[in-house]
């Protein structure tokens, strides 16, 4: 939970992907009004996943509260555990602008979807300079909308 508080700590807002304690974790961080806080506690979630030229595109979205928001995943010496995994877990921490924990939600992978994750995983580049990455990055940005990732995702989840 420590690594958890720091980057809360950190982060003004948006969200983060991480792969810790052999589980995605993804933190979503912004202010909530209180229509939105009570669509959070009941509305189903999704995590989708894409893979463009050796990054992983994760879009989480919760309905009629949080609309695609995606962050991009890159493989490096620290989350290279991530790859060849039985079945992979996820758990998203909603948190508000006072950094006050709002939500949480986990799940794990069926076996069909952990084979369709684990092989996207693998398409991954394994540490590339940062410069390369922001590019990669920056390319995908120009490219596609959150949204259209989304839609055009082979692996999808719900938390």
């Amino acid at each position: 939970m420590e690594y958890i508080n720091d980057i809360i700590e950190k982060l003004k807002e948006g969200i983060i992907c991480d792969y810790v304690n052999e589980q995605f974790v993804f933190i979503v961080k912004d202010y909530w009004s209180k229509d939105e806080l009570a669509i959070l506690k009941r509305n189903k979630g999704k995590i989708s996943c894409s893979v463009y030229d050796g990054i992983a595109y994760f879009v989480v979205s919760i309905n009629d509260c949080l609309e695609c928001s995606d962050c991009s995943f890159i493989l490096n010496d620290e989350n290279i555990n991530c790859q060849n995994v039985q079945n992979y877990n996820f758990q998203l921490y909603i948190y508000n602008e006072k950094n006050d924990l709002i939500s949480s939600r986990q799940t794990t992978c069926a076996n069909d979807k952990n084979e369709l994750l684990n092989s996207m995983l693998l398409q991954l580049s394994l540490n590339d300079e940062e410069s390369i990455i922001d590019s990669k990055i920056s390319v995908i940005s120009k490219m596609y909308e959150p949204y259209v990732i989304d839609e055009n995702s082979a692996f999808f989840i719900s938390i």
